[in-house]
């Protein structure tokens, strides 16, 4: 998959983008490769206190990619701190450090 402009919604609406690479979430559970691990996992906020993912993967090494939905090329995000860690050790089977960027003046959920 190759790098995207990745609309970044805060409540006034779009008004910033992002260049990230982009992985489909079907990339890290179905169609994962047999070795293919998630190598590091970050989880940051945005100005809307939401949440969203960006991995490290072996398969694609060289590039952090932002989680999006199964089937669609649109940021999947979470509400809280404590969905996105249980989707992540629950969901991919990940079980190493956690790194949480929480956003300048943001509360925390």
């Amino acid at each position: 998959m190759t790098a995207a402009k990745l609309p970044i919604l805060t409540g006034r609406g779009r008004d910033s983008e992002m260049d990230e690479p982009l992985i489909l979430e079907r990339e890290l559970t179905t169609f994962r490769p047999p070795a293919g691990e998630i190598e590091s996992v970050k989880i940051l906020q945005r100005e809307d206190c939401t949440w969203y993912l960006k991995l490290g993967i072996s398969w694609k090494a060289g590039h952090e990619h932002v989680v999006c939905h199964y089937d669609k090329r649109k940021l999947k995000i979470y509400s809280s701190i404590g969905s996105a860690v249980r989707h992540v050790c629950d969901t991919y089977n990940y079980d190493g450090r956690i790194i949480l960027f929480p956003h300048k003046g943001a509360s925390i959920k």
